[in-house]
């Protein structure tokens, strides 16, 4: 990650991040409005690419889909040290990736299992993910 945004780089204050893909990074921080935290979604690259950003303003966009009992909602864009970031609510959540890896509780799991297909479930009902045929044609 740019070092511009680690915890620590400049202007950077209580900055925690959370998860990592190699193209953006989840930060959780204290937020500039009031004493609650927010996550903000961090292109990884110092000059990220056009549709890095295009994500960015696509999932904003799906603000007013998205229900806070089963989803993170995005809150607006903003630039911040050169670059587009995506603020979201903070949930006090923990991303999944942090967990996975090795086998978990029973009592652990299946409230997590039912969480993520009733979250999958909403964003289906809202028509969010459309299924997509491909079809393999030789010519």
């Amino acid at each position: 990650m740019d070092p511009s945004f680690q915890a620590g780089g400049k202007g950077v204050q209580d900055l925690q991040v959370l998860w990592e893909d190699g193209d953006r990074a989840l930060c959780r921080r204290p937020s500039q409005i009031d004493q609650t935290t927010v996550l903000a979604v961090v292109p990884v690259a110092e000059h990220p690419s056009p549709a890095s950003v295009d994500r960015l303003a696509h999932e904003l966009a799906l603000k007013d889909e998205l229900d806070p009992t089963w989803a993170l909602r995005p809150l607006k864009r903003e630039r911040e040290r050169g670059r587009t970031v995506l603020v979201l609510e903070d949930s006090s959540g923990e991303p999944l990736a942090r967990i996975l890896g090795a086998p978990l509780p029973v009592a652990q799991f299946l409230p997590l299992a039912i969480g993520i297909a009733a979250a999958l479930g909403q964003v289906h009902q809202r028509g969010l993910i459309r299924k997509q045929i491909v079809t393999n044609r030789k010519d």
